[in-house]
């Protein structure tokens, strides 16, 4: 009896490491695997470069955006208050030209 245990226990092992992958199978494995993080890193790479774009792209439109809307300021600014020019001070009556125009002649 105890012949026949250890006999059924050797088949039992012999079974088990007879139906595990062969070391072909498990290169195969590993290739597959090894391409998989690879591909996986290209995929991680290629996404980092696109957000890192878009967020380049973000930066610069909400620059150009600050940029129309302080030009837009301005321009609101200069239409609601345009330059003053200097008021003319008006003439008094010993002015050279307030004598001539008076007159009649122009200078």
């Amino acid at each position: 009896m105890k012949k026949l245990l250890s006999l059924s226990l050797l088949v039992g092992i012999a079974a088990l490491v007879a139906c595990g992958p062969s070391a072909k199978e498990k290169a195969e494995k590993a290739k597959q695997d090894s391409i998989a993080i690879a591909d996986s890193i290209a995929q991680q790479a290629k996404i980092d470069s696109i957000t890192t774009a878009a967020a380049q792209k973000a930066r610069l439109d909400s620059i150009a955006i600050a940029e129309a809307e302080a030009k837009a300021k301005a321009a609101q600014y200069q239409k609601s208050n345009p330059p003053k020019t200097e008021p003319s001070t008006p003439a008094r009556k010993g002015d050279k030209a307030v004598k001539n125009t008076i007159r009649g002649r122009r200078s």
